[in-house]
């Protein structure tokens, strides 16, 4: 059956269950606008739930003619609220299954965390078998779908019960953007079409820091990062929700780094005092080049004498620690241009430096139309070209593309690198609790109009030596580097030999990369793979 519509009408008799019954829809018809009424209508399709006098019902309407249904009873005497939930999703499953084809391997599940309700079983005394059971009969997951959950799950108290307590991370993205930027690989969502959707979208996210606060317990959070998109084109009052949301339900350590990632344009005095009034203490703005021609190239709304506006605001307002972006090898750039723009930012004198060789993925306007990336020469000439300015001007080159003052390393780029867990939230949104790294779908839809919390779309559960492995990669590309106990004698061998051209050093401790060797990190990282 073709069921493209662009709109889906749905009704409700006898529960007022709207999230849920959305969220199934979604399940078997995504991608489309989902409206409630309060009668079957003439629309193309709608879909009717019902609960009456101990049956369940799913009803399928073309045009306001019943094609199909799906029925079951149930026990009013029984009935709570869990299963009344998983009965109504029940019914518009098996409904929409024999329209669409669709089976979704993670069942009634889907769009909820199948590893919180299996830790739940698994404390309540149940057995492995038993919690299979529960997955693929009540809740019609696929049996490899069940297993992987039950897998997770206690991999997840595993974890839970060897770490406490512990320091953990929180990211928070938000994928509103003013208009994407020509370059922009990132998950963002043009706020002019989807403004509508971000209060939705709070609410999501409010959900899910239920979960996760839960799930933290006995965790300090030692630093909030508040990305994107770019979390600044929400209005105040959102910014400082969310923050209140957090301070509600963790525990912050005292002088937690606290990051909220703005673009210049954006930044004005009532936006950034609200928000230093309620905690934060940094701020990453993107500038990417003091040449207006540059920023032009790049899409950029902005202007040079803008950014350095909004760099005066967040100082008068009272942020002591400013990060900027900067974009190297923009299409045109010189030698000449990346001085100037290096000079102008120097001048301002943040308190830490983001550089970044501007890469184009295929899904950028960009690479849609067919703008190539400068030369590798070119590539490494402007790189070099900026560590040793910055290095010069007294900042530290601490990973490969971040350079501080002393004392300013940031502690949310540095817990990744250090394979610190951290929670996440938002579309495309990526997390590593120490050993499972999962990352978020991109879809917005995915995220709104949902009662259950928000499922992964990968799960990767890490043994000892995934996490060797790790260490060495994400060591590697830092000024500390990757200690020798990671190292295996031919590893140790091979970036000793590096040492010759320029691109190693060895420490007291171990190895790391030089400015030339973070160049090549990637091809220096393959082959120590082949080592293994």
């Amino acid at each position: 059956m073709r069921m493209d519509t662009e709109t889906i009408s749905y009704v409700l008799e006898g529960h007022e269950l709207q999230n849920d019954v959305q969220t199934m829809i979604q399940v078997f018809l995504a991608n489309r606008h989902y409206i409630r009424t309060d009668t079957v209508t003439d629309a193309e399709i709608t879909v009717k739930s019902e609960m009456k006098e101990g049956i369940a019902s799913a009803m399928l309407y073309r045009r306001g003619e019943k094609a199909s249904a799906w029925s079951m009873e149930y026990d009013e005497k029984m009935l709570t609220e869990k299963e009344q939930k998983r009965i109504i999703k029940r019914t518009i499953y098996e409904l929409l299954k024999a329209e669409t084809g669709i089976r979704p391997q993670w069942g009634l599940l889907t769009g909820v965390r199948p590893a919180k309700l299996i830790s739940s079983l698994l404390e309540e005394g149940k057995t492995d078998k038993e919690c299979l059971a529960f997955l693929t009969e009540d809740y019609l997951v696929m049996p490899h779908k069940a297993a992987l959950a039950l897998k997770v799950a206690k991999a997840e108290r595993k974890i839970l019960e060897d770490n406490r307590p512990e320091e953990i991370s929180l990211y928070i993205g938000i994928p509103f953007c003013p208009t994407r930027c020509l370059y922009c690989s990132f998950t963002a969502y043009p706020l002019h079409q989807y403004k509508n959707r971000v209060d939705e979208y709070l609410d999501a996210m409010f959900r899910e820091l239920d979960w996760l606060a839960a799930y933290s317990r006995g965790f300090v959070m030692k630093n909030i990062y508040i990305g994107g998109g770019t979390p600044s084109v929400l209005t105040s009052e959102q910014l400082c929700r969310i923050l209140g949301a957090v301070y509600s339900h963790f525990e912050v350590e005292d002088g937690a780094e606290i990051t909220v990632e703005m673009n210049p344009e954006n930044v004005t005095e009532e936006l950034v005092c609200s928000l230093v009034r309620n905690g934060v203490g940094r701020v990453s703005m993107g500038v990417q080049s003091f040449c207006d021609g540059e920023l032009a190239l790049l899409g950029r709304r902005g202007s040079a004498d803008i950014c350095e506006k909004a760099f005066e605001t967040l100082r008068q307002c009272g942020v002591r620690n400013i990060s900027l972006d900067l974009m190297l090898a923009i299409p045109s750039q010189t030698e000449e241009t990346l001085a100037y723009t290096l000079k102008k930012m120097l001048a301002l004198s943040p308190e830490h430096i983001s550089a970044y060789l501007l890469k184009i993925e295929k899904n950028t306007v960009f690479g849609k139309c067919g703008v190539e990336e400068a030369d590798e020469e070119i590539q490494r000439r402007l790189y070099l070209q900026t560590c040793r300015t910055l290095e010069n001007a007294g900042y530290e080159h601490y990973e490969v593309s971040n350079f501080a003052k002393k004392g300013f390393r940031s502690v949310h780029n540095s817990s990744y690198w250090q394979c610190v867990p951290y929670l996440c939230f938002g579309c495309g949104a990526s997390g590593f609790d120490g050993k499972i790294r999962y990352k978020f779908p991109e879809s917005l839809e995915a995220f709104t109009g949902r009662n259950g919390l928000v499922e992964p779309e990968t799960e990767e559960i890490l043994d000892d030596e995934d996490l060797r492995r790790e260490r060495i990669m994400l060591s590697l590309r830092t000024s500390d580097g990757v200690s020798f106990n990671d190292l295996n004698a031919e590893q140790r061998r091979f970036l000793k030999s590096l040492e010759a051209s320029g691109l190693t050093k060895e420490t007291v401790s171990g190895f790391r990369l030089t400015d030339d060797g973070f160049l090549v990190s990637n091809t220096i990282i393959v082959k120590l793979s082949e080592f293994e």
